[in-house]
């Protein structure tokens, strides 16, 4: 079975051809506790399954933090995310 190049949180892996969702399980993330942003766009929780994973794909696993009362979601490799950009998901064109 050929792997597929892509980048993970800025670093180069080799992934098993598949969908997104078999990513998260490959990695022992929980897709319900896990935003994920795909080549710069946040990819909505219900194209998990539906995304198949390319090669070259920039794939960002964002995970959310408390700070006091506002929410951040904070990028693996240390950016912060603010809730605003999820909001723009709802907005995002399908992923078909």
């Amino acid at each position: 079975m050929a792997m597929l190049e892509v980048q993970v949180n800025g670093k180069k892996e080799f992934v098993a051809p598949g969908n997104l969702t078999g990513l998260l399980k490959d990695r022992n993330v929980r897709a319900e506790a896990v935003t994920v942003e795909i080549n710069n766009k946040i990819m909505p929780k219900e194209m998990y399954n539906e995304y198949i994973v390319k090669p070259g794909d920039k794939i960002e696993l964002i995970y959310p933090t408390g700070d006091g009362n506002r929410i951040k979601y904070k990028i693996a490799r240390g950016f912060l995310l603010q809730r605003y950009l999820i909001k723009k998901a709802l907005f995002m064109p399908s992923y078909k």
